[in-house]
């Protein structure tokens, strides 16, 4: 659903998707509506990010004893440490929007038995969103 977008930013997208990853009984409509959040969250730090390097966003699926995870991952501009621990409360944005996107994003993941994990290594350095569902737990 973003391609037309990454294409006209040369973005260029990377996925390394899982064949035989077990499915999640969710609501498939919602989950895309927060991957696509997130893959625009990812395109906008990269387009903060001003530098020679490649502007790159990588997806990848995995799944590890009980859980089911979602990594994207993308070379724009970061976030300090500092920023960090608030990033998904509601009211919460660098772009001047009402913060609502991130915090969707997390009260999803969360009523569906998820952890929503953000990491960068600071400005600069880009950022990896963890998307993780548990299958066993109730």
């Amino acid at each position: 659903m973003q391609q037309s977008s990454m294409d006209s930013r040369d973005i260029v997208l990377t996925m390394d998707l899982m064949q035989d990853i077990p499915s999640l009984k969710i609501e498939k409509n919602k989950l895309m509506q927060v991957i696509v959040n997130l893959l625009k969250n990812s395109c906008d730090a990269i387009d903060e990010h001003n530098d020679s390097r490649s502007n790159q966003i990588k997806i990848s699926t995995y799944h590890i004893d009980d859980r089911i995870g979602f990594r994207i991952s993308d070379t724009g501009v970061g976030v300090e440490k500092e920023r960090q621990k608030n990033l998904f409360d509601f009211g919460i944005s660098s772009k001047g929007s009402s913060g609502f996107g991130l915090y969707y994003c997390k009260s999803f993941v969360t009523a569906n038995n998820g952890i929503l994990i953000f990491e960068s290594k600071g400005l600069g350095k880009g950022a990896t969103v963890i998307m993780e569902f548990f299958k066993n737990r109730g």
